[in-house]
């Protein structure tokens, strides 16, 4: 909306600023110095509001591109949110967009009073999710735990709610919330990577080493990308004793954005 105001604004200031050189033009006779001024401030602002428009136009483009992006990202999220809404999911690009750039109150504040227009399942799951993801990432965990709650009374089958919810539970001490929460995950999803990866870690921490390399092993044939499961692998793997193993896990965690040199420090003193 800003944006269509902030065309609309240059378009009209162009249109004056044209008459003023027509106007500088046809009476230049009279006072040629004077016209000529007046003649070249219009021509300033006519390139100064043309590239203005160019800016703004450029702007629409990207921020396109950025929906784009945000679907293809979080389709799983998303899903069919707002199919027939197309005002409520320009809200929720707003949403997701805040919550990228760091903007995690204003994302809230979007998606509290999206709530209210949420119909279906899909829309509940959408809006919540972002919503707890936000709370997350603003250090409110009770809050991010208390909206996956209400995103799994209308979805209990919704794996990912369960798998980071696991994680605010066990953070919490929580445990066996958290370990009900990971089975549920699984249970629900048996192809939720994440998860798998989750309750590895949960397992690591508990002294549960070979169920622990079970659910990493099982995480990174799904997705062989996901470092917290190299990491849980090569800990568990220690504790085992086999450091062979232990070894390349770590070596796999560095080459994935991981500090190999931290985790292998932790290796040598059995932390």
């Amino acid at each position: 909306m800003k944006s269509k105001l902030s065309i609309i604004s240059a378009v009209f200031v162009i249109c004056v600023a044209i008459v003023m050189l027509i106007y500088a033009v046809a009476f230049s006779e009279q006072d040629v110095l004077r016209n000529l001024k007046f003649g070249t401030k219009a021509l300033v602002i006519i390139v100064v509001y043309f590239s203005a428009l160019a800016g703004l136009k450029k702007g629409n483009i990207s921020k396109r591109h950025s929906i784009k992006e945000y679907e293809m990202q979080y389709k799983d999220i998303i899903g069919k949110a707002f199919q027939n809404d197309k005002k409520s999911y320009s809200n929720l690009m707003n949403a997701i967009y805040f919550f990228n750039t760091d903007k995690c109150k204003k994302a809230v504040n979007i998606l509290e009073k999206l709530e209210n227009s949420c119909i279906t399942t899909a829309d509940f799951i959408a809006v919540l999710m972002f919503k707890a993801l936000s709370f997350k990432d603003m250090n409110l965990p009770n809050a991010a735990a208390e909206t996956y709650e209400e995103l799994l009374r209308h979805d209990v089958t919704y794996s990912r709610a369960w798998s980071n919810l696991s994680i605010i539970y066990s953070q919490a001490g929580r445990k066996e919330e958290a370990l009900s929460a990971l089975k549920n995950a699984v249970a629900y999803n048996p192809d939720n990577a994440y998860a798998y990866s989750n309750l590895a870690t949960f397992c690591v921490q508990n002294g549960d080493y070979e169920i622990a390399v079970e659910n990493a092993l099982k995480a990174l044939k799904l997705n062989p990308a996901i470092a917290p499961a190299m990491s849980a692998a090569a800990i568990a793997y220690s504790f085992l004793g086999d450091y062979e193993n232990a070894e390349k896990y770590c070596a796999m965690y560095g080459t994935h954005g991981g500090d190999a040199k931290h985790l292998r420090t932790l290796l040598e003193t059995g932390q």
